[in-house]
């Protein structure tokens, strides 16, 4: 239709990676080191991880349902 249907809002940086997992969710990696798991029903962060030293890049889900990212 080209209508926005969801505005994600909780990066503080540039989102450069976008992933949906096998259940659903997406999964962001973005320029402010994180990694958010965001419920696509209602908008909302699920999970923040942190710990990456510089920008996310990518993220990936394995097959095995465990996710990597760089």
């Amino acid at each position: 239709t080209g209508l926005c249907y969801l505005h994600l809002k909780g990066h503080y940086g540039n989102v450069l990676t976008l992933t949906q997992l096998p259940d659903g969710r997406l999964v962001s990696g973005s320029s402010d080191k994180t990694i958010c798991f965001w419920n696509i029903n209602t908008g909302k962060i699920e999970k923040r991880l942190t710990g990456h030293n510089g920008p996310v890049r990518i993220v990936l889900a394995l097959s095995d349902g465990r996710l990597v990212s760089a």
